[in-house]
């Protein structure tokens, strides 16, 4: 079932230092909502006077006993925009009609917004609606038949409207469209309907029908091929001279199905897709492969990572591949990226990709295989116990990664060692900043949930969620499933990366926000292949990606080599307290600060023997002993 969309802006601008209100004209005012469900909508609020104000948002009427809010204040600066979150929730619904008012005041002035919302039960309302043309293949200026099959209930309107739209596949563009109404007289009514296809040529496309019914729209599609037909009069004639008519007429048929069976297996990802709707090729945008099935280039707006990303596949999907290139794409425009690895997988990142079977893919992106491979300078960290202590300020080195392993810890010390991560970024003081400053990624997120032994990592990561925006801080999590991230924290995550699942769960979630079309795709990805969804783009609905390769080693370095990171990284620290502690006592390290820095940078780039000789002389001029 295609999901409800509704869409509610609310725009508040100041006079001075007066506050105003205004609700876009499109809104309904009465909408329609299923049972057991929940529907997120958002208020923008904008500060347009001098000086900082409060605003807050409250409710009224019967609205109040379905209508939640994430936030009761926020304060704005001058200029500054915030984004309040209204969640209906219908679960404990007694009632079929709900009415009320959002109100959001300021220091001076109250709007009110007036809502309504019908309830209704899914089994009430089943409409839906399947179309399928009566060919696979026609020619130019014929007709196209399309078989209609519109299923509704006593309670939808009598009268509908459908409208046809043919749109190219390549593109997406619509070339033609044809209205018709439709009386409803029983459960299930079909109808063929001819369409014209008298300036369309030569191509692959699909038909896309709408039905309107109230204030519902239900959505389905069917492909079809505009071909000149093969076996004109003259090419007859040449085949009879040339071959025996037989063996001609065998061989094309067997090519046909040949040809028909290849652009079926091509066409897996086929979908209407806006491109002027979608992140744009731009100096600030990371480049991350191309739109499925096309040769679009598909970007990423590094933005977005500051409203959070869920990364979420089965194991061999291509997951850990998808995130490493974000992670790639930001070390690449000087952000500084952290890692909390529970299997040590992102300890490559300090390898450059030696993989002969990933680099065969270079060519399908234009990248080469014998230059563009590199490392990215990084050091590799041992998290050993549930209080680790981390200077994430320490941490803020343009175009560096640290990854954090916590592979040798239980999985109650992971879940302390989250909580503890999260307090100490908490306790900085950051500047706020409208970009990204860092990104930070943990892993195998489904460690910290309660069935596995967690207690509080999965609450202090929700309360990242909702505040690392404000400091240009980027929180990308990566599990197996997207049923591993509650609600609470998906409802402050703008960025979801489906990868090939087979979790029915998933595969349901997707089926009701999105439709069939899209739940089916995301069980039979390709490896590297996954679904995408914001909320800002493509009218909301998902689009699919061919995530490029990486440039870096995507696999786990060697435990030995490993382990010299983690020995060399501890003896560099080891050395820096030491060093503080002499010039916090008034000694001049001015001339040790500068060679420690030296070890620190070989050991970024992976050279163990010189950073050894920079400690071994570090150690033994300023007495650092063992620990």
């Amino acid at each position: 079932m295609k999901r409800l969309t509704l869409l509610m802006a609310i725009l508040i601008a100041l006079s001075g230092s007066a506050a105003s209100l205004s609700v876009e004209d499109d809104i309904p005012s009465l909408n329609v909502v299923f049972e057991n469900k929940e529907q997120i909508y958002s208020i923008s609020v904008e500060n347009t006077g001098d000086t900082p104000s409060q605003y807050a948002i409250g409710k009224t009427g019967s609205l109040s006993e379905i209508l939640e809010t994430s936030d009761e204040s926020v304060s704005l600066g001058p200029g500054e925009k915030s984004s309040l979150r209204i969640r209906i929730n219908t679960s404990n619904a007694e009632k079929e009609l709900y009415t009320g008012t959002v109100t959001v005041s300021g220091e001076e002035e109250q709007q009110q917004v007036p809502l309504g919302f019908r309830v209704v039960s899914k089994t009430s309302s089943p409409l839906s609606l399947n179309v399928q043309t009566t060919s696979d293949t026609t020619r130019p200026g014929s007709n196209i038949s399309v078989f209609t099959v519109v299923s509704a209930s006593p309670r939808d309107s009598e009268e509908m409207s459908i409208f046809y739209e043919i749109r190219r596949s390549s593109d997406g563009e619509e070339v033609h469209q044809y209205n018709k109404s439709v009386e409803i007289d029983s459960k299930v009514n079909s109808f063929t309907q001819d369409l014209p296809l008298k300036q369309v040529g030569v191509g692959e496309y699909y038909v896309q029908t709408n039905l309107r019914a109230d204030n519902r729209t239900v959505r389905a599609t069917d492909t079809f091929t505009v071909n000149n037909p093969f076996w004109t009069p003259l090419r007859v004639k040449i085949a009879l001279l040339l071959v025996s008519g037989g063996i001609v007429l065998g061989g094309g048929f067997y090519t046909w199905r040949w040809y028909k069976q290849r652009k079926s297996e091509e066409a897996r990802y086929v979908f209407p897709v806006d491109y002027d709707r979608l992140p744009a090729k731009s100096e600030e945008n990371y480049w991350v492969g191309k739109i499925a099935e096309t040769e679009k280039e598909a970007y990423i707006d590094p933005s977005d990572l500051t409203t959070h990303a869920i990364v979420a596949g089965s194991t061999g999907s291509g997951k850990s591949v998808t995130a490493d290139v974000i992670a790639e794409e930001a070390l690449e425009n000087d952000v500084p990226v952290v890692v909390f690895d529970p299997t040590a997988q992102w300890t490559g990142f300090v390898k450059e990709l030696k993989d002969d079977d990933l680099k065969q893919h270079y060519s399908r992106f234009g990248m080469d295989p014998e230059t563009d491979p590199h490392p990215y300078p990084g050091i590799i960290k041992e998290i050993s116990s549930g209080d680790p202590d981390i200077d994430f300020k320490q941490l803020k080195q343009p175009g560096e990664i640290t990854v954090f392993t916590l592979n040798d810890i239980t999985t109650e010390e992971f879940d302390d060692a989250v909580r503890k991560i999260i307090d100490q970024i908490f306790d900085i003081e950051w500047e706020e900043s409208p970009t990204l400053e860092m990104l930070i990624i943990f892993d195998e997120v489904h460690r910290l949930l309660e069935e596995y032994g967690g207690k509080g990592g999965y609450q202090a990561l929700e309360k990242g969620a909702r505040e690392f925006r404000k400091w240009g801080i980027g929180l990308m999590m990566a599990s197996q499933v997207t049923a591993d991230f509650k609600q609470a924290i998906s409802g402050n995550i703008m960025t979801e990366l489906q990868m090939q699942t087979k979790s029915m769960e998933d595969i349901k979630r997707v089926e009701k926000k999105y439709g069939e079309q899209f739940s089916k795709r995301i069980s039979s990805e390709d490896v590297g292949t996954g679904m995408i969804q914001n909320s800002n783009y493509n009218d909301g609905d998902p689009w699919f990606v061919d995530f490029r390769p990486t440039y870096h080693n995507p696999h786990k370095i060697p435990d030995t080599e490993m382990q010299k990171y983690h020995k060399l990284s501890k003896r560099v620290d080891r050395v820096r307290e030491a060093i503080q502690e002499k010039e916090d006592q008034g000694e001049d390290m001015q001339d040790k600060k500068l060679e420690l820095n030296l070890a620190d940078n070989k050991l970024k780039e992976g050279r163990f023997k010189m950073t050894k000789m920079y400690v071994d002389t570090l150690e033994d001029e300023i007495d650092v002993g063992e620990s």
